[in-house]
């Protein structure tokens, strides 16, 4: 973790204050996106580009981090500045699309919504995600 670093026009997650070297503050709120793809073609793809765009340049977009189990699901964990912001985002239109057709993709899919207030660690991972 970087402690004691400010809020960044880079638009990065960055801790609101530091606690000790482990632990930061934070006040963030993510929509995690879990899923098993089953399916991918030129549509998914071209979708898939467009929303990772729209949300990079979002308001209020602070990152994501993408993870897979062992049994091939997925989550990408998106983090955002205040709940408007993942509303906003929520909203547009080629996510809409997106979600109306995901049934040609995958098996199925969950996304939960939290807010961050702290998060410790060992320093093992330094950066927020970008």
């Amino acid at each position: 973790m970087a402690c004691g670093r400010s809020a960044t026009s880079s638009g990065r997650v960055t801790p609101r204050r530091t606690v000790d070297q482990h632990s930061e503050v934070l006040d963030v709120i993510t929509a995690t996106f879990i899923f098993r793809q089953v399916a991918t073609d030129a549509d998914f793809e071209r979708l898939d580009a467009a929303i990772a765009e729209t949300a990079s340049s979002s308001e209020g977009y602070l990152g994501r981090r993408a993870w897979m189990d062992h049994s091939d699901n997925r989550a990408v964990v998106y983090y955002w500045r205040t709940r408007e912001d993942l509303e906003r985002f929520r909203k547009d239109a080629t996510h809409r699309l997106a979600k109306s057709r995901y049934k040609e993709w995958y098996a199925g899919y969950r996304v939960e919504i939290a807010e961050v207030i702290e998060a410790r660690g060992d320093g093992y991972f330094q950066d927020w995600p970008e």
